[in-house]
């Protein structure tokens, strides 16, 4: 039996400062994921994302001031809720390597031409 619990065993939502989050995901391809679930969400329009090896740093405020009260604790609530469903990180990085597919150029090559022993 699997449930969201078990695809991200070690996904921790961390405060960092008075003005971030950081998610310890301890995987780069949860990394890729989340952050794009990040930027697919009413999230994006409000925080700034950093991804990192193994980590997503969220800045929700600015470092000097710190975040508007509770607004930290809301960004936190709407990541864990990104966090419970993978599958909506897993749909976002599909889609994009899904239009990286369609924007491939292929180009026709022939190894054969009177001049392949100068080129060679």
């Amino acid at each position: 039996m699997s449930d969201a619990s078990d695809a991200a065993p070690t996904a921790r939502v961390l405060a960092y400062g008075a003005s971030a989050l950081l998610v310890d995901l301890g995987d780069a391809t949860a990394v890729a994921h989340l952050t794009r679930a990040i930027g697919a969400s009413a999230l994006a329009a409000e925080v700034e994302v950093v991804p990192a090896a193994t980590t997503v740093l969220v800045r929700v405020g600015d470092p000097r001031r710190g975040a508007a009260p509770g607004r930290l604790a809301a960004v936190r609530h709407a990541l864990e809720d990104l966090l419970a469903q993978p599958d909506v990180a897993l749909n976002a990085w599909a889609a994009d390597a899904a239009n990286a597919a369609a924007d491939l150029v292929e180009i026709p090559v022939r190894y054969d031409g009177d001049d392949l022993g100068d080129v060679a």
